[in-house]
């Protein structure tokens, strides 16, 4: 476990310094239409590798009135394995599905507000 004062924000790959934009994208397809997409040669490496299970309890926090849903943020624990993990996200600016994403590795099962400097909770 992580000493409770200390914040760890997860290392993003590529060599990214700042937290990733998220772009959440749905699709509707029919089953017809996603069996043409299951076949796409570019897509089948990723539908042939074995699937992995992880039981992840995630927990989500918020004031009685509501206030962060209303500003557009959400602030999680997951519980993976032994691993504790808190993400703040935030609704991005503009008309798209982007959101500003912090995750950070904390030592509790409850949020860690010592580690919200520089995430859209930050006072």
């Amino acid at each position: 476990m992580l000493a409770s004062n200390k914040c760890h924000f997860l290392e993003r790959p590529f060599g990214r310094s700042q937290m990733p934009e998220e772009i959440e994208l749905k699709l509707g397809l029919s089953p017809k239409d996603l069996r043409r997409l299951q076949a796409l040669p570019w897509l089948r490496p990723f539908a042939e590798r074995p699937a992995t299970q992880k039981l992840l309890v995630s927990i989500y926090y918020d004031t009685e009135t509501c206030t962060l849903r209303d500003r557009g943020v959400s602030l999680r624990v997951r519980c993976i394995g032994e691993m504790r993990l808190q993400t703040i996200k935030a609704l991005g600016s503009g008309a798209s599905f982007a959101r500003e994403e912090w995750e950070m590795q904390i030592a509790g099962d409850k949020p860690d507000f010592a580690c919200i400097q520089g995430t859209a909770l930050e006072p």
